[in-house]
């Protein structure tokens, strides 16, 4: 059977909407065209903790993204957007890895999703910031957006650069990174591609 048969196969025997079944890795039809968020725009917050959210961020978002998701990053200081694509995806990768008898996984569910905010933007494009996520972040008047592929963080404009590495460190840990056997080439045709451009890993 060659990959792309595998793949057809662990499709048909996956729950609609379910990204992975077992150790297959499907392609979801609702990423297929995922938003690709890049670079960094400074904004202000108004007097009512609004901020407008970016006009180039706002184009790459779909009709169905009417509400977006607003959370406390896991780890770092900063704030996170999630269009609803990428929230659905979030969650069920973490409700397949959790037990949900479990008492302290399902406290770890529970403490995720209470954290989350949905939003709106209005028809001037901005959205309000509650005053809990903006203290816990630092944030008082200005902030950073980082469009960090499918999702946006939100930072504090002094602490903009926390997330970053120095140019040295940068270049030392991409060529580390990419320099690994078996580290794919986006002109390596020996990796079967999925829909969309996206490569799927052999089985």
């Amino acid at each position: 059977m060659n990959h792309l048969q595998q793949r057809r196969k662990g499709e048909k025997n996956c729950p609609a909407g379910v990204g992975n079944c077992g150790e297959k890795f499907v392609i979801l039809e609702n990423l297929l065209e995922r938003m690709r968020f890049t670079g960094c725009i400074s904004a202000k917050l108004d007097a009512k903790g609004r901020a407008f959210f970016p006009a180039s961020f706002r184009r790459l978002l779909s009709e169905t993204d009417s509400e977006l998701v607003l959370k406390r990053d896991v780890y770092a200081p900063c704030l996170v957007v999630y269009p609803q694509a990428a929230w659905s995806a979030e969650l069920d990768a973490l409700r397949r890895r959790l037990n949900r008898w479990n008492p302290q996984e399902a406290m770890l569910f529970r403490q995720f999703m209470a954290d989350a905010e949905l939003f709106t933007l209005d028809s001037n494009g901005r959205f309000l910031i509650p005053r809990r996520l903006l203290d816990w972040a630092g944030i008082s008047r200005d902030l950073t957006f980082v469009g960090v592929d499918d999702r946006i963080e939100l930072w504090e404009s002094t602490r903009a650069a926390a997330p970053f590495l120095p140019a040295a460190d940068y270049s030392a840990a991409m060529e580390r990174v990419m320099g690994r056997p078996g580290a794919a080439s986006p002109a390596d045709t020996s990796i079967p591609a999925a829909p969309g451009g996206l490569f799927v890993p052999e089985p």
